[in-house]
């Protein structure tokens, strides 16, 4: 295990021990390093300026004994990804879809129709990581409306949580990963730890396109990454069901998303029987119990709004929208 020193240690060690039973204790299943404000959780832990006193660890304690250095301290936390923003401001947040045969010019002016993140659905798509890549570059950084400093947030929905998939999308550049039928916590511990950049995670540092997406976010991309990704966690199975406060607790995933498809594809029932809506609650009110939002498809943001008792009851506050801004961002304009 790495040591740090001073208010280091329990962000780091959150990241270095995925697989341990931490944060048992605490409200919501959150270590006690984490704030919360009235609308949620302020940011994921993280390390600030520290007093580190460095010495040459004993022979086959390297590991074990190892102090971080301060080299990648990122004291201001600034967060510059817009969905993440509105995430943790309690705001909506709205994503469009992408998949085959979009061009980079179609994904970026959608992009910066107003979107909050990027929902490129890679898993039931044939889209190669570089076709993404593509898209990506196609725009850089798109200044989000309203003045905040932020930026639309690039993101996809990948095959599965391994680290191949992990590695190859955040080297392409996305800042909101979504991961498929997260059933368990363990498996929702190793994509924080895939994800996030030692000392928090196990993130190796290849390049990729990072330099020209990201040449001047506030306080540098690697520095600035573990405060300003987003991960999401879909919850589609019967086992995730079971297990979603335990997913929604683990520190680092930002939020659940209730896949109605596979809802239904995996319990034999649809939208409005009792036994899928008794599926979709538990996610919400597991959600809610561990402080995190829930996201869900667009047509249930719109029941929401529209004041009915099933949907108003869950509130949902993240989105996978279609294409067209003129409908999925009607409440903005």
């Amino acid at each position: 295990m790495i040591k740090l020193i001073g208010t280091a240690a329990a962000g780091a060690l959150i990241g270095l021990l995925p697989l341990a039973a931490q944060a048992q204790d605490s409200p919501g299943g959150r270590p006690p390093t984490q704030s919360m404000t009235e609308t949620g959780p302020t940011t994921w832990p993280s390390w600030g300026p520290t007093t580190r006193e460095w010495s040459a660890p004993a022979p086959g304690r390297i590991a074990e004994d190892w102090v971080y250095g301060n080299r990648f301290d990122n004291p201001d936390h600034v967060i510059w990804n817009e969905a993440k923003r509105r995430m943790l401001a309690g705001e909506d947040v709205m994503s469009f879809t992408a998949s085959r045969g979009w061009t980079p010019e179609r994904y970026c002016n959608t992009a910066a129709a107003g979107y909050d993140f990027a929902f490129v659905n890679i898993q039931h798509q044939a889209l190669d990581v570089w076709q993404v890549a593509d898209m990506y570059a196609g725009c850089g950084l798109i200044e989000a409306p309203g003045g905040n400093g932020t930026y639309f947030s690039h993101g996809a929905r990948i095959p599965d949580s391994s680290e191949r998939w992990i590695q190859a999308i955040l080297d392409a550049g996305a800042m909101t990963l979504v991961v498929p039928t997260v059933d368990t916590k363990e498996e929702a511990e190793q994509i924080v730890h895939w994800a996030l950049f030692p000392p928090l995670g196990a993130r190796s540092s290849g390049g990729g396109l990072i330099s020209t997406l990201y040449p001047d976010v506030p306080g540098g991309y690697r520095n600035s990454f573990n405060d300003n990704i987003l991960i999401i966690a879909m919850i589609e199975t019967l086992e995730g069901v079971e297990n979603a406060y335990e997913i929604a607790s683990v520190p680092g995933i930002d939020a659940v998303f209730a896949a109605s498809g596979d809802l239904g594809n995996f319990s034999g029932y649809g939208a409005g029987d009792e036994a899928y809506e008794f599926l979709v609650q538990r996610i919400v009110d597991a959600a809610r119990a561990a402080g995190k939002p829930v996201c869900g498809p667009d047509d249930w943001h719109y029941a929401r709004v529209a004041d009915d008792p099933v949907r108003l009851s869950q509130h949902f506050t993240c989105f996978q929208g279609g294409s067209n801004p003129d409908v999925d961002l009607a409440e903005r304009k």
